[in-house]
């Protein structure tokens, strides 16, 4: 059976998914076919599935065109199981990782927004969920629909830093290649072009780089429960196929989220939390992000 050579890792709200759907479209790279399936980071909740057969199904369509096969799952970066996992079961020297970040402020606030649409997060004040966090670790302050309390500690998901270091001294500066969103944004067809370079693929000439995921927000936050409540269902019952009404009526309750200013004095309080973890960023990637900290 087909088995994945490539991993995107990661970070969350960090640009992954534009980037996996851009390489789905090249003709010598195959994405599975489901996003994010979270197979090998088993020291979380949050996994689409847990059955190898049923994970290596989401290749199965790959051929003998596709030199890349690989797929997404953002929370591999923050998971310390999710690496070694993959190097125990694939036994490939040839594996690379891709890792995209950005500012971890910026993250943590929109990683927030996100948790919030998707109903994992109960507490709709960006600032009162951070406060939350040490009261979470004790099991507190959790809300119904919460999948994974973990992912809800905006201070360790979003040090991303400290989880690329670990990535370097698990398998090498060689088989990663980095992006910073920033640079995506200002130029999407040479970062592009950078990760077909690190997989050692040719241009395939694309122009086009449209957006995808970009903040969005609920219409109604009791469709939204009822929604999260029948998919719940579905994942209890191991139902992969049907419920595809649910995509089309999640797609009608969301608008787009437009996202205001952080208070300043927060966002001071979010530079000195982050200052040594942005610092070893900038360290690892040698590149000069004190930028983030004015």
């Amino acid at each position: 059976m087909n088995k994945p050579n490539f991993f995107i890792l990661g970070a969350p709200k960090c640009g992954t998914t534009s980037m996996a759907k851009w390489l789905s479209e090249h003709p010598e790279i195959f994405m599975s076919i489901t996003k994010e399936p979270h197979y090998y980071n088993t020291d979380h909740i949050h996994r689409l599935t847990q059955d190898y057969q049923h994970y290596l199904s989401f290749f199965a369509k790959a051929t003998s065109a596709h030199k890349i096969i690989g797929e997404a799952s953002v929370w591999y970066l923050f998971s310390k199981e999710a690496v070694p996992n993959i190097l125990a079961d694939l036994k490939n020297d040839n594996l690379k990782f891709l890792v995209m970040v950005r500012n971890p402020i910026q993250m943590a606030y929109s990683l927030h927004q996100e948790h919030v649409w998707a109903i994992n997060e109960p507490v709709k004040n960006f600032r009162d969920a951070w406060n939350l966090q040490s009261k979470r670790k004790e099991g507190k302050e959790i809300g119904l629909f919460t999948e994974d309390v973990s992912l809800l500690l905006y201070g360790e998901t979003c040090k991303l830093g400290e989880q690329l270091n670990r990535l370097y001294n698990t398998v090498g500066k060689n088989a990663v290649h980095v992006v910073l969103l920033d640079d995506l944004k200002e130029n999407p067809e040479q970062e592009y072009k950078n990760v077909l370079n690190f997989l050692n693929l040719s241009y395939d000439g694309r122009k086009k780089f449209t957006a995808q995921n970009e903040r969005k927000s609920t219409k109604s936050d009791n469709i939204a429960k009822l929604l999260r409540v029948l998919g719940l269902v579905r994942q209890k019952l191991n139902m992969r196929k049907g419920f595809g009404i649910l995509t089309k009526v999640k797609t009608i309750n969301t608008s787009k989220q437009t996202t205001e200013k952080l208070d300043p004095e927060f966002e001071n309080e979010l530079k000195n939390y982050f200052r040594n973890d942005i610092l070893l960023l900038s360290s690892l990637i040698n590149r000069d992000l004190s930028h983030w900290l004015k």
